[in-house]
């Protein structure tokens, strides 16, 4: 049997991403309210987990893939909403390195988001429970959040509009403004000057 022709492959593509977009929209749509400044704290994930992030480090994981993107995002947003160091990791690798550096009493100062979708791979996400255990025997506070939609864009902009959120809280409670990047002018000044 001849293969279809191109345009018929290529509409039908076109469909799908066009379903993934109205899809995705509609959910940062109702995560925006789920989440927004009006939403009071006790129904608001997005708030409650700033809160609960206090004054400890964030340290994002993600699996291979959008959770990874989702967290390196994390941890930029709150490294300029937030104005704190932040750090993000990526599993499996960080079961090679990282997890050897979450020893007792280290993970004290850490607050541990896992960043989870059902899309992870079967052999990827049996890696997330004994990775999580090992920075709580170390001290770190663990929150687990999960992804919202069916398709990996939904996936991946529910993430990512949560931990916009969160930061933003987060650097709120702690008395900062989250739309001043002062470092980051004073960095490309400093650059410029030098460059003269």
């Amino acid at each position: 049997m001849p293969d279809r022709p191109r345009h018929v492959r290529g509409s039908a593509s076109r469909r799908r991403l066009a379903d993934d977009v109205a899809e995705t929209a509609a959910e940062l749509e109702l995560l925006s309210q789920k989440l927004g400044p009006q939403a009071p704290t006790i129904r608001n994930d997005a708030k409650e987990l700033a809160r609960r992030i206090g004054d400890r480090f964030p340290v994002i994981w993600g699996s291979e893939g959008i959770a990874s993107v989702a967290a390196s995002r994390w941890k930029t947003q709150f490294n300029e909403n937030a104005k704190t160091p932040a750090w993000s990791a990526t599993l499996p690798e960080l079961d090679h390195n990282e997890v050897v550096g979450w020893t007792h009493p280290a993970g004290r100062s850490y607050f541990l988001i896992v960043l989870r979708h059902p899309g992870e791979r079967a052999e990827v996400a049996v890696r997330f429970a004994p990775s999580v255990a090992i920075a709580e025997e170390a001290g770190a506070a663990v929150e687990e959040v999960w992804a919202a939609g069916r398709s990996g864009l939904a996936r991946l902009f529910s993430l990512v509009i949560m931990g916009d959120f969160v930061s933003a809280y987060h650097g709120l409670a702690r008395g900062w403004d989250p739309t001043p990047i002062a470092s980051i002018d004073r960095l490309k000044a400093a650059v410029a000057e030098a460059g003269r």
